[in-house]
């Protein structure tokens, strides 16, 4: 049993980022302090009970938000991080608490419920931004959520980073820039002076796409200074992005070495609900919202779409009548010629009239 003089001695042997009670009074002393961890916590909506529910933390690092679920009754919790357990707090937080929360070192582009299992909650704080492919990542949290996951992230609505480095609330730049789906991309430390493991800041519109997209119905929880976070419930249906998408392009092989593609159609997988829902915004009380101006210009779009494809069939339909009046241009002067004359007589001549229009 480690003493308070104990606890007090081995947390100076690790750096920490989060801020953990250890009892005894005894707190690590990370970067994020207790308050704001206990804060994000109310911005969060932390649900008071995860009593029978299994809980994935990515990018647990120190694990204060895996201690958390599992003091509030979490059956099973797995901490999951690219550093080893004891590179950071883990580890020493763990023997501490006596908790029996597991770790597991990993990236979230690997994550797979063969290799990983499934979780009822998927925790994915602070991790968004640091991403390369951050849409991936989503597609791959997708697979092994069964109920929902709480996304944290850097948000760009209230501090757009200009090219002087100087920061301004989105809006202050063009109010409807807050309607369209937008990522800062940071090729250097430009969100954080000296850390370069940052990548993109999306604004609240471009959250709330990624998750519709990856198969996720998002509710807003919460936004303060440059952050925000959303719970996205997991949807029954094929995500978007598999949808008339390459990603969700198959192919099926036929007995004569052919292939055909199977494209999953969006009017066939999701209802007239869900694909009424891809094209507004939600809203702070989660209210839908579109207005005529935005209706009357999607059906012009669909009907500018469909007006281009009908144009399209008329061209082939052109070129298809074109190439047999030239076939038929080209038996009748060969029909005038010796050589038909001598293949009609050897009786080879019907072969070589199917094989002219099987060219056709």
């Amino acid at each position: 049993m480690n003493t308070r003089a104990d606890k007090l001695r081995l947390i100076q042997t690790r750096p920490w980022f989060h801020s953990i009670d250890l009892g005894d009074g005894v707190v690590t002393p990370g970067r994020l302090a207790l308050p704001h961890l206990n804060q994000m916590l109310q911005y969060l909506n932390f649900p008071k009970s995860f009593e029978g529910l299994t809980v994935l933390d990515i990018g647990a690092w120190d694990g204060f938000f895996s201690f958390e679920a599992e003091r509030r009754g979490a059956k099973r919790v797995v901490a999951f991080d690219v550093n080893p357990p004891d590179y950071y707090g883990f580890a020493l937080a763990k023997e501490l608490l006596q908790s029996r929360v597991e770790f597991v070192q990993g990236n979230v582009y690997d994550l797979a419920p063969a290799l990983h299992g499934t979780f009822d909650v998927v925790f994915f704080f602070g991790v968004f931004y640091h991403l390369r492919y951050p849409l991936l990542a989503l597609d791959h949290i997708h697979q092994v959520a069964r109920q929902y996951v709480l996304l944290e992230t850097s948000c760009l609505d209230n501090a757009l980073i200009l090219a002087d480095r100087t920061t301004v609330p989105l809006e202050n730049v063009d109010r409807r820039l807050a309607e369209i789906p937008l990522y800062r991309f940071y090729r250097y430390d430009e969100l954080n002076p000296g850390d370069f493991s940052n990548w993109f800041s999306p604004n609240r519109r471009a959250v709330e796409d990624a998750l519709w997209t990856a198969g996720f119905r998002p509710e807003f929880l919460a936004a303060w200074g440059d952050r925000i976070a959303f719970k996205g419930a997991r949807l029954d249906t094929i995500p978007e992005y598999l949808l008339e998408t390459y990603e969700g392009l198959q192919w099926s092989k036929h007995t004569d070495g052919s292939q055909s593609p199977i494209i999953f159609k969006r009017d066939s997988t999701t209802s007239a609900d869900d694909r009424a829902r891809v094209q507004v915004r939600v809203s702070a009380t989660n209210e839908l919202a579109i207005t005529p101006q935005e209706e009357m210009r999607r059906l012009r779009a669909q009907a500018d779409s469909a007006q281009a494809e009908l144009a399209q069939l008329h061209t082939q339909i052109a070129e298809l009548r074109a190439r047999g009046d030239a076939m038929q241009k080209l038996l009748n002067s060969i029909q005038r010629t010796r050589p038909y004359r001598l293949l009609r007589r050897l009786g080879f001549w019907g072969w070589v009239e199917k094989t002219i229009q099987s060219l056709s």
